[in-house]
Formats: C-alpha cells, sequence, structure tokens
C-alpha cells in the first residue's frame, strides 16, 4: 500500500527518483495532548521491547513511534508486541528516501 502511495505522489510530481527502503516506523498512537503521550510511552517502555521509541511533532499532533528499524522483521515483531499488548491502533510504515526530482 505504501509502495503504491509513493508511486502515485511521484507520479503527480513527474520524474522521480528514490533510494531503497530507508527502514520502518512502527506508530504506536497520534495524540493532541503531550501528557498523554507520555504516559502512552511510558507504559510502552515497561514492555522492553529492544527498540527506541520516541515522540515526535508534527501539524499539532504528537506521535508515539519506533523509527529507524532497518530490520523488517525486527519491526513485525515489535507490531505484534504491541498490538499484543492492547495498541490495536499500531501501524508499519516503509519508510523511503528521496534522492531526487526532476520536473
Amino acid at each position: 500500500m505504501a509502495s503504491r502511495l509513493v508511486e502515485k505522489s511521484a507520479g503527480i510530481a513527474g520524474d522521480y527518483g528514490f533510494s531503497e527502503n530507508r527502514g520502518f516506523v512502527v506508530r504506536v498512537v497520534e495524540l493532541r495532548d503531550l501528557s498523554v503521550a507520555n504516559i502512552v510511552l511510558r507504559d510502552i517502555n515497561k514492555l522492553n521491547l529492544g527498540v527506541p521509541v520516541g515522540i515526535y511533532y508534527r501539524d499539532g499532533s504528537y506521535f508515539v513511534e519506533f523509527r529507524a528499524i532497518y530490520d523488517k522483521a525486527v519491526a513485525e515483531r515489535v507490531f505484534q508486541q504491541l498490538y499484543q499488548a492492547g495498541y490495536h491502533d499500531v501501524q508499519l510504515f516503509e519508510q523511503y528516501e528521496v534522492v531526487e526530482y526532476q520536473e
């Protein structure tokens, strides 16, 4: 699904080039309140998943995410453990790095 969105947006932008997959992002939750995001972050840290997790701010929302996971098996393991822990809104994304635009 993510690759189809990249292709669609690139078709609108014109010719493009991008490198291979630059890693995976596991998004746990999107919140509007930083204090609630901190509570979620502390709860996730108790699971001892072995992968760094952080809170990121974009467009008025706080995202609790695992970033820069380079192994798909690790990303899927984190996803499954979070889902089993009760985080049913968890999402797994592939991250690409765009290296060239041509208009």
